[in-house]
């Protein structure tokens, strides 16, 4: 009924957002203590919103790493992927798990690094998978801002 290409894509899906949902859970405990102590930006969106926003920009990167691998795209890009993801999901727990903004700030800066030359990489390849990870890349520059708030003042 499905062709192997859809269930590989279907999987990416599931795959990204079980792991993103697990740091969650693993670092709600030490969220609910540490992050209502910090002071935040005016901007800081209610919670709410980070829920209904990331589970989205998780769907858009599954999508993008799927079109990744199914289109064989350049092992730099591959790597860039790679390395945006990991970045991404080190970020959670370094900040709410260990507590450590300016750290998790320093990893944001990175992640926003890595995803830059990813879209830049992507452009050459395909132009609607660079179009589907902008959300992402603007969010995380909006996320680094939040960051970097709570960073000067600890």
């Amino acid at each position: 009924m499905f062709n192997q290409s859809f269930i590989r894509l279907i999987f990416w899906i599931i795959s990204l957002q079980v792991v993103s949902g697990l740091l969650g859970v693993l670092t709600q405990l030490n969220r609910s203590i540490i992050y209502p102590s910090y002071i935040k930006s005016t901007l800081t969106p209610p919670d709410y919103v980070f829920g209904i926003v990331w589970p989205i920009l998780y769907i858009t990167i599954a999508i993008a790493g799927w079109w990744i691998w199914e289109q064989s795209l350049s092992t730099l890009i591959k790597r860039l992927y790679l390395t945006q993801l990991f970045l991404n999901w080190s970020w959670t727990p370094i900040f709410f798990y260990l507590g450590q903004p300016l750290l998790a700030l320093i990893i944001l800066a990175a992640l926003l690094i890595s995803l830059a030359l990813l879209q830049l990489q992507l452009r050459k390849e395909t132009f609607m998978i660079s179009l589907l990870l902008l959300p992402y890349l603007l969010w995380s520059s909006f996320a680094l801002y939040l960051n970097y708030i709570i960073a000067i003042n600890i």
